[in-house]
């Protein structure tokens, strides 16, 4: 077999690639399509198990049901997230991992790198697209298909079309007068245009935003008055009913979904439940079943053969011995109380369970993103810290999100990774191409943007343009273990069930380097140094950034070898926490700095009441099952 690698075989490289690009824009909307499909679906069956439980019900009921199933196929639940997130778009905060690890580098820096403004760039792919033909070949199939089904239809419309225009407007006569006595008996808001035309076999309405009844001018020779009341009646509530519209709305879904044999089937069910439920509105205005069943079959004879196109017609809508039955025997149900509530449940349901998926599953993304592969040896760079801690100095809220880094990294600050283990095993999993080389990715968020925000948006990023999927797994690993010292916390440490009045990191003003008794109390953890005496300060910390934190402090204070531990939290605490430690790093930094202070294991026994003991724990981990280098922009 052979293996053709170069495009020009078949295309030039311009043509080449504009094909691809297009099959990479069908590739991307295919998942979408295929969860729509299958909604669709459901909401069919549902509405076919629905017409059933209510066969014995008035046909309106029916033709309603069938209707809102048509309809689904031209709304999309998607389209509820997107109203989902006008509706409630709650701020939504990453939680950092019950487990952590001492993973924070003691060279981290504690200030901001200056950011960069080179905004956007031009995307260079990594690696050529699959093949692009069956996504092609697959569209081209769909709008052969509904280009066919739209001309049928044009077809149709332009028949009833010409027929309109061979007719003449009634300005008075027989019919006329029938019809504007039955408009005076009925709440309609304006006439109907009566037409008259000699080619034409059964009477039917034609139009959609101002209907006409065309009437065949050999047809009331054959009928008596009451006979071409009943029939006239019939259109006038089509009219009212608007099912020329409901008509054309189906037609529009037939045509995007002609491959569906749903559509095909709800076509039969709308046209057999509005004749039947005009039928039965008939019946209870004038209340003689017989002479409008006789109408109707002489209207039925009289229109054999030649039934108009594009229009609710009186004689259409399935088989006429069913209509005639339904008409002298059928004795139609309104809906129960039970039943009404049990309609209201499922439109309900129908409704709200979608909005709330979509509210779980609420995805934040950058308004917009450029990823590509930076040149070799350009040094990392980015005006947020691409990690899983929050540390002090002025983060990222919103705006211009510019970095340049490995692949893992972003993966750290994405998943507010502090576990050293699991950064290394990031860096273990990936391929040489992700391992090797640094992505430069620039977007922009709305300035109302908070840090964690930002954290969800380079998720969806990662899952959008790398095609990322995780998953996690559970096991046991030595670890360090975050108990009380004693039956109490310490002096330094305060539980709170409220949050602590603090300074917004982003009004920041002064250097963060600055310490004392001036030094403002910031949110969240600050961390400074004041002759050789290193400070840090958490404000309204959970449980789970507690912990993260002291797998910061271990990592600045004790040996190498614990701060590949991984951090449980054996405390219990609930709630929101303060806390303030200080301490010196070493006896030598001490002496090198002519200070003194207890060292991390005293000052965290002493002022924050705790102690670290090891042991082995349950550790999560999470693996990566699948990863690609990234599509265009």
């Amino acid at each position: 077999m052979t293996t053709l690698t170069e495009p020009a075989v078949f295309l030039p490289p311009a043509a080449f690639h504009s094909v691809q690009a297009l099959a990479a824009t069908f590739r991307s909307i295919v998942p979408a399509i295929a969860n729509h499909l299958w909604q669709s679906t459901a909401v069919f069956l549902l509405a076919w198990l629905l017409t059933l439980l209510l066969r014995r019900n008035r046909p309106a009921t029916r033709h309603a049901i069938w209707l809102a199933a048509s309809l689904k196929f031209l709304v999309p639940f998607s389209t509820l997230s997107v109203l989902s997130g006008f509706l409630y778009a709650p701020r939504t905060t990453v939680p950092t991992s019950h487990i952590t690890t001492a993973a924070q580098a003691a060279a981290q820096p504690f200030f901001a790198t200056p950011p960069t403004h080179a905004f956007p760039q031009p995307f260079v792919s990594a690696q050529p697209l699959p093949t692009a033909w069956p996504i092609i070949l697959l569209a081209s199939i769909w709008l052969i298909g509904a280009l066919l089904v739209l001309t049928v239809w044009c077809a149709r419309w332009r028949t009833a079309r010409q027929v309109l225009k061979a007719s003449t407007l009634a300005r008075q006569g027989r019919e006329l007068t029938l019809l504007r006595s039955l408009e005076s008996s009925l709440p309609t808001r304006r006439t109907l245009p009566l037409h008259v035309c000699s080619s034409l076999s059964e009477p039917g309405l034609f139009g959609v935003l101002r209907p006409r009844l065309i009437w065949p001018s050999s047809l009331s020779e054959h009928l008596t008055d009451d006979h071409i009341k009943s029939i006239l009646l019939h259109e006038l509530i089509h009219a009212r009913r608007r099912d020329n519209l409901t008509a054309t709305l189906h037609m529009l879904v037939q045509a995007l979904f002609w491959f569906h044999p749903a559509v095909w089937y709800i076509e039969t069910r709308l046209l057999a439940e509005r004749e039947l439920a005009c039928d039965e509105a008939v019946i209870g205005l004038e209340g003689n079943r017989r002479i409008y069943a006789q109408g109707l079959i002489k209207a039925s004879c009289h229109a054999i053969g030649s039934p108009l196109p594009y229009a609710a017609g009186f004689t259409g809508g399935g088989p006429l011995s069913t209509r005639i039955t339904a008409i002298l025997r059928t004795q139609t149900r309104s809906l129960t109380t039970a039943q009404k509530i049990m309609l209201a449940a499922v439109a309900v349901c129908t409704l709200a369970v979608p909005l709330l998926i979509a509210q779980a599953n609420h995805r934040l993304e950058f308004e917009v993103a450029s990823v590509r592969q930076a040149p070799p040896h350009l040094p990392e760079r980015g005006n947020e810290s691409l990690n899983g801690y929050e540390l002090q100095g002025k983060s990222f809220t919103g705006g211009l999100f510019s970095t340049n880094a490995p692949l893992y990294l972003y993966l750290d600050f994405a998943y507010k990774i502090t576990d050293v283990r699991q950064a290394t095993s990031f860096m273990d999993q990936m391929p040489p191409w992700a391992r090797d080389v640094n992505y430069t990715i620039e977007a922009r968020a709305a300035e109302s943007a908070t840090a964690d925000d930002v954290r969800l948006m380079m998720r969806s990023l990662l899952e959008d343009r790398f095609h990322l999927h995780l998953h996690s797994e559970t096991h046991d690993a030595p670890a360090l273990v975050l108990t009380l010292a004693h039956s109490a916390p310490g002096p330094q440490l305060h539980l709170h069930t409220a949050p602590t009045p603090c300074v917004s990191r982003a009004s920041a003003t002064e250097t963060m380097s600055a310490g004392g008794v001036n030094r403002p109390i910031y949110c969240g953890l600050d961390a400074w140094n004041v002759d050789g005496r290193l400070h840090f300060r958490y404000i309204n910390a959970t449980p789970s950034q507690l912990t993260s934190s002291v797998g910061s402090l271990v990592n600045v204070s004790q040996d190498p070898g614990m701060r590949t531990y991984s951090v449980v939290d054996g405390t219990n605490f609930s709630g929101l926490i303060d806390f303030d430690i200080e301490f010196v790093k070493n006896e030598q930094q001490a002496e090198a700095n002519h200070t003194s202070g207890p060292l991390f294991d005293q000052a965290f026994a002493q002022q924050l009441g705790l102690r670290i003991t090891r042991a082995t724990a349950p550790v999560t981990t999470l693996m990566i099952d699948h990863i690609e280098p990234p599509t265009p922009n």
